[in-house]
């Protein structure tokens, strides 16, 4: 059965003693004309110059520009709208992920590229609408950008408008791996409210507290929200699997990497050679609130917050997950 490569994605991999601690940091950038930063020329430059000034090596390109840099298995990548992610080498505290996190802002500030440049510690961009974004030049967002545009649902919003932050943290086997992903799921309401920090929209005031949070509850009925039978007793690795395998994909990659339209087919339904290559591009287009790679559980409902409330939530999601 195609699902039972997802299945042993997860099973298989290699997992430590400790509990670390992983963080990934969505935020738009400011110029200093307080304008939103663009991916051209702006970002573009700045990646550049980690490469060339700093020893960041490349990790993604599309047509000679980078799109996405690491070292030290710390991780800078562009989303859709140009939202700019930091993917934090994991920790064992709070603490040493903080200070991680203030030496790669401090790292990036002091480039040429960024003189001027600060962060904006929200869930949404607050000024623009979907379309005045300019789409990343990566192939796989130009057929997610296509999926979301035939639903007629906020799929591009997401893209390009929302920001996020997300808590990744490890499990031991698979019977916490599950108790932790049922745990986050029955805490998503309430931890998501209490970070909530997207209350603007196009300009204006919207009377709720988070927008980015309706925008991606309206993304796709599919792939989002809540995944119900979390909370069957009987669910396991094999029905989380069984769940990623009926999922229809919004892109897929040939044997040589290349992404191509899968044409609404889930992975069940690839050619068998093509499915164990695109299992884990399959357990990677689902949006639910949480989700499991194989890895970690991904904690992935908060919006994104001032630095002083980021690690009131991370602290919050690894108490309450890991205690």
């Amino acid at each position: 059965m195609p699902f039972s490569y997802v299945e042993q994605l997860l099973k298989d991999y290699k997992r430590s003693e400790n509990r670390w601690i992983g963080l990934e940091v969505e935020r738009f950038a400011i110029n200093s004309e307080r304008k939103l930063v663009a991916y051209e020329p702006e970002i573009r430059l700045l990646l550049e110059e980690l490469v060339a000034v700093k020893g960041w090596k490349v990790d993604y390109e599309v047509d000679g520009r980078i799109l996405g840099v690491s070292k030290h298995l710390n991780a800078i990548s562009v989303e859709p709208g140009s939202q700019f992610e930091v993917s934090l080498q994991p920790r064992k505290t709070i603490f040493e992920i903080q200070k991680l996190q203030m030496e790669i802002d401090s790292e990036l500030t002091s480039l040429k590229a960024s003189q001027g440049w600060s962060f904006l510690g929200l869930g949404l961009n607050p000024w623009q609408e979907a379309a005045d974004r300019e789409l990343l030049p990566s192939p796989r967002y130009r057929l997610m950008n296509a999926h979301f545009e035939a639903l007629k649902g906020r799929g591009q919003e997401m893209m390009r408008l929302s920001c996020g932050l997300q808590v990744n943290l490890d499990f031991a086997h698979e019977q916490e791996g599950i108790e932790m992903l049922r745990a986050a799921f029955f805490l998503a309401p309430f931890l998501s409210a209490a970070f909530c920090n997207s209350p603007f929209y196009k300009r204006k005031a919207t009377g709720g507290l988070s927008e980015r949070h309706l925008i991606w509850e309206k993304t796709d009925d599919a792939r989002s929200g809540f995944i119900e039978r979390v909370f069957d007793e009987d669910f396991n690795l094999k029905s989380y699997a069984h769940h990623i395998c009926k999922m229809p994909l919004m892109y897929a990659y040939d044997h040589d990497g290349n992404v191509f339209n899968p044409e609404g087919k889930s992975l069940c339904q690839l050619p068998s050679d093509l499915q164990e290559k695109n299992a884990l591009a399959a357990m990677r287009q689902i949006f639910t609130e949480v989700r499991l790679k194989p890895c970690c559980v991904e904690v992935r409902f908060f919006d994104q917050v001032p630095e002083k409330f980021r690690y009131a939530a991370v602290g919050m999601t690894v108490g309450l997950l890991y205690d």
